[in-house]
């Protein structure tokens, strides 16, 4: 359908405004709206599911290609070493198809044609010169990303969703030199008082709030192995039993943690050992017992604190499978078993859906962990050496804390990021009410010292632990109220209002943006400001998911309210914290490319900062009531445009196609940002995600 023939977004607000076309006009126009809308779902399911039929039918030649950002076709293609790719036959008939609908699309509509339209679900990021693809989960950040594309791109600048593909690499892929992949290569450990100061330093900063392993136990592997710290070194390698193989993964693999602990950075020797812990990778599987989990773990944890989530996720999927085959995702009380054996069962099991949940949570992928299928009892206090703490039990506060706070995570991936499209609106608020009840209520049983919100008033030994809970809380009380901020603000308001009037959490959703972005604030200076040099412990604060969220939050933020009270501030935390990331970055050996984006999005809310401040002051929003017609009109926030949009509403509400529609795509299955580019789409996705206007690049504007 060309725009001519399907009327301008101009069209449709002269239809709405028109006191003389009547209502029946406005509820045929919304009609169609809805019609295209649903047309456009159908046409790429169509697509999706020919092609995945034809894919084992995929050969290569050469083409031009792929956009980092094309349409969900790509993500089934097969891509050779040489990078060229061959659609199938039914998709080169739909590709036709497509070339024709795109020569109807007029010049000045081109930078629309950036913006993708791929669902999240079923999405790839694709590396243009080889076979590297990885599938999207609908995490917070790839949601947020697709939110600022329509900004930047809107604005004539470019897509950050295509410098995801640079980061791709880095994040999955664990390059392990050949020469060290067996038992005849293994590198020397430091001498014996380097070693202990190192074995030390990971206690101190890990066991608190992973203890993976007995710190006795670990003291009588090191001294079996002590000839890995021989001062006549490793010439001649004793013959190592199989079943001990996975011992050794864990003594490089603790080295590792250790040693970067140590020096409060990523080092070449921490490096060395965690590839050396990796290239035994098949001796750690090859036996799968307690101390394979325990090496599992241990590689999953280092691989995350150095970035590479991807990797760390198919490790951890490993070690739950591992634990699950020991079945010490059940608990059992037997005479036989001792007490010790039994706890260190449990807090294995529970380190493992620890990771497996927060790592699930953060990028959007499945868990391995069926929760009605894992009854282990919670671990009992154990004592962790901390300056400060005679009683020792603050570690094992911060670990069961932590559970509890996994669990809430794995919940809200279920019932909100596993969205189905017969949820409704007043269902989903619904929700969003009660877990947010969970995570206050979660807040009130951890201990004051530790509980986030609060100064930190732990010792330096606990910092790290502390601080990493703060991260993992706010992190996941901004993931939760992520539609507040991607929607609209008035709009929102009116849905809850609608749909939430006789909620007791009716006005914490209300104030759901706030929350969202008090959280990205707390993220930053936990991150940037309360994590001093003197700390002895900051381990696990390396890690960048939790920061870098918060500066998307923030930078949204400041997009929708450039004129906000505290855009300053907000500013200056965007700036200082993207920095901060951008640096660890460089230092981690990620892609230029991926972190560049950094600069890009700094840009971006600086220019838009500016441009309002160089604006006439804003008026206050006008109130929204429901006029004699029966239509809320709905308002502009604060220094945007006018993008006014109406909705009709009986006397049931209104809940039709277009809003659960916009749901499915702020809850993460399908933002699909490229549908915009459909004329009429185009003006109601500007006006639900609260964007800044820009008629020039409006279809027919």
């Amino acid at each position: 359908m060309s725009p001519a023939s399907s009327g301008s977004p101009s069209d449709l607000g002269n239809h709405v405004r028109d006191a003389g076309s009547g209502e029946s006009n406005l509820a045929r126009r919304l009609a169609q709206m809805e019609q295209r809308l649903l047309m456009l779902d159908q046409a790429r399911d169509h697509e999706q599911s020919s092609l995945l039929r034809q894919r084992n039918h995929v050969k290569p030649h050469s083409s031009s290609q792929p956009s980092p950002l094309s349409p969900q076709r790509s993500s089934f293609h097969l891509i050779d070493p040489q990078g060229s790719v061959q659609p199938s036959q039914s998709a080169q008939s739909y590709e036709r198809e497509q070339e024709r609908d795109r020569q109807d699309i007029s010049e000045e509509d081109e930078p629309l044609q950036q913006l993708s339209n791929r669902s999240l679900e079923g999405a790839f990021h694709e590396d243009n010169t080889s076979f590297r693809r990885k599938w999207l989960g609908p995490s917070s950040l790839q949601v947020f990303t697709q939110w600022l594309d329509l900004s930047s791109i809107s604005h004539g600048g470019q897509a950050l969703s295509s410098l995801f593909r640079f980061g791709m690499r880095y994040t999955e892929e664990m390059e392990i030199p050949f020469s060290t992949m067996g038992l005849d290569s293994l590198p020397r450990l430091p001498p014996i008082p380097d070693r202990n100061r190192f074995v030390s330093a990971y206690f101190a900063s890990i066991q608190p709030i992973f203890p993976v392993l007995n710190k006795d136990d670990f003291s009588a592997i090191l001294e079996k192995f002590d000839w890995l710290s021989s001062d006549q070194g490793l010439e001649r390698i004793p013959f190592v039993a199989p079943v001990d193989r996975p011992s050794l993964a864990c003594i490089y693999a603790v080295m590792s943690i250790g040693v970067d602990e140590e020096n409060n950075a990523n080092t070449p020797m921490g490096d060395a050992y965690l590839k050396t812990a990796f290239s035994l990778y098949a001796h750690v599987i090859s036996t799968p017992y307690l101390s394979s989990v325990q090496a599992l773990l241990l590689l999953s944890i280092a691989l995350k604190v150095r970035n590479k989530d991807g990797s760390a996720w198919h490790v951890v999927g490993h070690a739950v499978r591992a634990a699950q085959s020991l079945g010490i995702h059940h608990s059992r009380k037997t005479d036989s078993q001792p007490n010790d054996n039994l706890q260190l069962d449990a807090r294995a099991w529970w380190t493992a859906y620890c990771l497996d949940k927060i790592m699930g949570f953060e990028t959007g992928r499945p868990s391995a962990i069926d929760d009605e299928d894992c009854n282990q009892q919670m671990p009992s206090a154990f004592h962790v050496s901390v300056s400060g703490y005679p009683g020792g039990n603050q570690g094992s506060d911060c670990f069961i804390a932590l559970i509890n706070l996994a669990k809430i995570q794995s919940r809200i991936s279920k019932r909100l990021f596993k969205f189905k499209a017969a949820n409704k609106s007043a269902q989903i608020l619904q929700e969003i009410g009660e877990l947010d009840h969970s995570l206050i209520s979660w807040l009130e049983t951890v201990p004051p010292d530790i509980r986030p919100g609060n100064d930190m008033f732990c010792g330096p030994d606990m910092f790290s632990p502390a601080a990493f809970l703060a991260l993992q809380y706010h992190q996941t009380m901004s993931m939760l109220h992520r539609a507040s901020l991607l929607l609209d603000t008035n709009l929102l308001q009116q849905y809850i209002t609608m749909h939430c009037s006789k909620m007791q959490w009716l006005h914490r959703l209300k104030r759901g943006e706030h929350v969202c972005v008090a959280s990205a604030r707390a993220i930053v200076k936990i991150w940037t400001e309360e994590s001093p040099g003197n700390h002895c412990t900051q381990y696990l604060l390396r890690t960048l998911t939790p920061p870098l969220l918060a500066i998307y939050v923030l930078a949204i933020f400041i997009l929708k309210h450039p004129q906000g009270n505290l855009v300053q501030s907000d500013l200056m935390l965007l700036n200082s914290g993207s920095q901060h990331v951008e640096n660890q970055y460089i230092l981690s050996g990620q892609d230029p490319g991926f972190y560049s984006m950094l600069g890009i999005l700094r840009d971006l809310v600086a220019q838009r900062v500016l441009a309002a401040s160089a604006a006439q002051p804003p008026t206050p929003a006008a109130t929204a009531v429901t006029g004699s017609d029966g239509v809320i009109p709905h308002r502009r926030s604060s220094g945007e445009q006018d993008n006014t949009l109406y909705f009709p509403v009986d006397e049931f509400g209104y809940d039709g196609t277009i809003e659960e529609d916009i749901w499915s795509r702020v809850l993460g299955n399908d933002l699909s940002a490229g549908v915009m580019a459909d004329n009429h789409a185009f003006d109601v996705g500007y006006q639900f995600f609260g964007l800044p206007g820009y008629p020039q690049f409006r279809p027919g504007g």
